[in-house]
C-alpha cells in the first residue's frame, strides 16, 4: 500500500516537452493588517515562494531565493542562510511543489488580479481562474500530491 502523504512522482512522458521546477510554497499571515486579510483563513493570508540553490559540494552550500509577491510590487532577494526560511519562523506552512510546465505562453483567460496567489501560480505554471486565495491554493497542490503537470 502506498502512502497517500508521499510525494507523486514525475515520469519521462510527464516532463516531455516541458520544462521541470521545484518551489517551496510558504503559507503565513501577513505582517500588515489589510481589511481583507481578516477574511481569509489564519495561517493562510499570503504566500511567497523559496528554491534552494546549490553552489557547493557541502550541505551548508546552499543559499535560498525568495519570491515575495507583494500587491505594490515583488520582492525578491537571496538569502544567504543555509537552513531553509521556515526553520527561523516555526508559523509557516511549506509546500514542496514540482511542476512541469509546456514551452507555452499561460493561456490569457487564467490571468486574474496581481495577488501573491497569482504570481505563485504563474511560477507553478497553474491556468486556473477560480483559485484566488493562499488556501484554496494550498489545497489545489495538496490534492495533486505537490506535483502539478500543465498541459
Amino acid at each position: 500500500m502506498t502512502d497517500p502523504a508521499a510525494p507523486k512522482k514525475l515520469s519521462l512522458l510527464d516532463v516531455a516537452g516541458c520544462d521541470t521546477a521545484q518551489w517551496h510554497v510558504i503559507y503565513q499571515n501577513r505582517a500588515q493588517d489589510y481589511w481583507w486579510a481578516r477574511r481569509l483563513k489564519d495561517g493562510f493570508q499570503h504566500c511567497w515562494l523559496a528554491k534552494p540553490v546549490q553552489y557547493g559540494p557541502q550541505l551548508s552550500d546552499r543559499l535560498w531565493m525568495r519570491v515575495d509577491p507583494c500587491l505594490p510590487f515583488i520582492h525578491a532577494d537571496v538569502q544567504f542562510h543555509p537552513e531553509p526560511p521556515w526553520v527561523r519562523d516555526h508559523s509557516m506552512t511549506v509546500q514542496v511543489v514540482t511542476s512541469a510546465r509546456p514551452q507555452t505562453v499561460r493561456e490569457w483567460f487564467a490571468l486574474g488580479p496581481p495577488s501573491c496567489v497569482e504570481i505563485a501560480k504563474a511560477f507553478l505554471g497553474i491556468n486556473k481562474f477560480w483559485l484566488r486565495t493562499p488556501w484554496q491554493l494550498y489545497q489545489y497542490i495538496n490534492a495533486r500530491g505537490g506535483v502539478i503537470v500543465s498541459r
